[in-house]
Formats: C-alpha cells, structure tokens, sequence
C-alpha cells in the first residue's frame, strides 16, 4: 500500500473546474492541416516535467491535467514581450508591458486589446492573447489567437498560444492539431516540443503524429540533451503495461543519453528514479534521485520519492526527513497557487464586468 502524501493544488482545481464550466466552452470543430486556410472567428498523481506517473495514479487526473495547463499558458507567455520596430513605437503596448509588470493585470488586458485593435501587429495580438491565457480566459484568447494565426499564418508562437489556448478550454482534438502545426512549420525550432512535452492528455500524446514528431526532433538533433529527453517522456507516455520492460529500457536509455549530454538536467535523472523506483531497484533509484536534487533541489516529486526509496529500504530517519523537505516545498507550492487564484478570480470577475465590444 502506497504511503498517503497531501493533496495538492485542490483550491486551484475546484476553482479552474468551475471556471471552465462557467465559461461553457463550445470547441470548434477540428481545424484543417497545415498549409490550408484556418476560419476566423487521492494521492498526488506527479508531474516530472509534464510526464504523469503511473505508479501513484489515483482519481480521475485532473490535478496533473491542470498542472500541464498552467505550464502552458506560462510557456506561452514566456514567448511574449518581443519587440518589434512596430511594437516598440506602439504607446499602447509599452502602457500594457508595464501594466503587466506591475500587477495590474486587468489594465494590461485592456491596454493589450487597444493596443491590438488599433494597430494589430504579430506582437500586439500575440501579447493580447497571452495576457487573456495566463489568467485562464481561455476561449477569449482563443479567438485572438485565432485572428492571429489567420493574418500571421508563419508565426510559431501564434499557432502555440492557439493550441494551448484550446487545451486550457479542453478542445484537445483542436489543440493537438495546432500543436502539430506549430512543430512542422520549423522542425528543427526546440519551443513547439517543449509545448508537446508538458501534455497529458492521451488525446493529445496517443494521436496519431505526437510520437513521430518527437523521434524526428531525437533525429534532426541527436546532440541536444532536451530532444533525448522529450522522445524518452513521449514513449513513455503512450499506452502500454505498467512494467513493460521494452518500454522501460528505451525510456531509461534516452534518459541517460540526455544526462550524459547534460549533467544538470534534473527532471531527467528524476524521471530515471521512478523508472528504478517501479522496478524495485530501490538503491539506483535513492542514487539518481539524490543526484536530481542535487541539481536541482526545489524538486518536489524528487524529495517525495527519495523518501519512498529510503522507507522501503528501511531507512526511516532519511525518510522522515525528505518528506518534511517535499511538505515544505508543497506548502510554499500551494501558497504560490491561492496568490493566483486570487489574483485570477479577481481578473475574471473584472473582465466579465466589462461592457460587450
């Protein structure tokens, strides 16, 4: 029987639940491939870099599925904030860049959107859609996201935002399509399979294209630690038996190959440290997962599992003590995550406050 840990991040998952069935979110039908014209308008399931763990798989998933949806959001934000000769002349831009800087949220929005409206530039829309994302107005970035991949159909970023845009709304058929998109549109650019690394959901990650996408990443770039990494989480994601050897040793080979191309790649040796923790090979696992805390100590799921390794090897002192470790950095975890909450309600309701265009 699996030790019981606290359950994390629940305010957040009620809240997005509710927010997602407020929203009553219609998904589109599935967009039409590259190339052509788009329309207009229990215990903890861990995440180890956006894989899901099945040896503590409990409930239906959805705090792992919300967790892929923030990292995406985030990452799509990460894109933002580029200058361009038109954006940098825009007063309207620059008032929202720093809206958002200082916490004023709703006026960088609204900055964001007059900035887009009277001059609607990559940067502007882009910039637009994001802020919308990063507080979970999924559908209304949606649609300018939907705006952008029309007048800028060359823009990455544009078709990432989109697909994250439609995962946050769980349209996942559309995301996986915008998603795919944005890797064959520059195969060799590494931001589209870092978006493709944090899914979760099999609709996404069982599709048809999702594998061989990562293993043409793996082919065009066999030097780069990240390329070995996201083929050995894609593989792992696909359905098969839990303990299914085959699968386990490719995983663990790309895993390796990765740390070997770069030591300080944390999630990597963590990731090995489950698959070791699954074969009960419990000493290996206690050493690579030392290793990723090592390098990477802020890993919660790495102190959460070391401690699993040393109960199960009768270590119980060092036990105890990572697992006072992972409390720690879940409760500065879950109080990160009430300050967004907070700060996102407060978005919305301000948002849906606001007079129809």
């Amino acid at each position: 029987m699996e030790s019981m840990a606290p359950k994390r991040m629940a305010l957040l998952t009620v809240f997005a639940a509710a927010l997602l069935q407020a929203q009553s979110v219609t998904c589109p039908s599935v967009p039409a491939p590259l190339g052509s014209t788009p329309e207009f308008f229990d215990d903890p399931q861990f995440i180890v870099a956006g894989v899901a763990d099945n040896t503590y798989r409990g409930g239906h998933g959805s705090d792992a599925v919300l967790r892929s949806t923030d990292d995406l959001a985030k990452a799509t934000a990460s894109l933002g904030g580029e200058t361009s000769p038109v954006a940098a002349e825009d007063a309207r831009h620059k008032t929202a860049i720093d809206d958002e800087h200082n916490g004023r949220s709703l006026q960088a929005a609204q900055e964001f959107q007059r900035a887009a409206e009277s001059n609607p530039s990559e940067p502007n829309l882009f910039d637009w859609g994001a802020e919308l994302l990063v507080h979970r107005a999924a559908q209304p970035a949606a649609e300018v996201f939907t705006k952008g991949t029309r007048l800028y159909p060359q823009s990455i970023r544009m078709r990432l935002g989109l697909a994250a845009a439609w995962y946050s709304a769980g349209c996942y058929e559309q995301a996986a399509s915008y998603f795919f998109q944005a890797v064959d549109l520059a195969p060799a650019n590494p931001d589209p399979y870092f978006f493709l690394s944090k899914v979760q959901r099999s609709e996404i990650t069982a599709a048809p294209g999702y594998l061989e996408r990562m293993a043409r990443f793996l082919k065009l770039q066999p030097n780069n630690a990240l390329a070995n990494y996201y083929y050995a989480l894609a593989i792992w994601k696909q359905p098969h038996d839990v303990g299914d050897s085959q699968v386990l040793r490719k995983a663990a080979e790309l895993l390796k190959e990765a740390i070997k191309l770069d030591p300080r790649l944390g999630p990597a040796y963590l990731e090995l440290g489950a698959i070791y923790m699954g074969e009960r090979q419990y000493p290996e696992a206690i050493r690579k997962l030392r290793k990723a805390i090592g390098v990477a100590p802020d890993l919660e799921e790495a102190h959460y599992r070391l401690s699993e390794a040393y109960r199960r090897t009768g270590q119980l002192g060092e036990a105890h003590r990572e697992l006072e470790v992972y409390k720690q950095l879940s409760a500065h975890s879950a109080q990160e995550v009430e300050r967004e909450r907070k700060d996102i309600q407060q978005f919305i309701v301000k948002l849906r406050a606001q007079p129809a265009q």
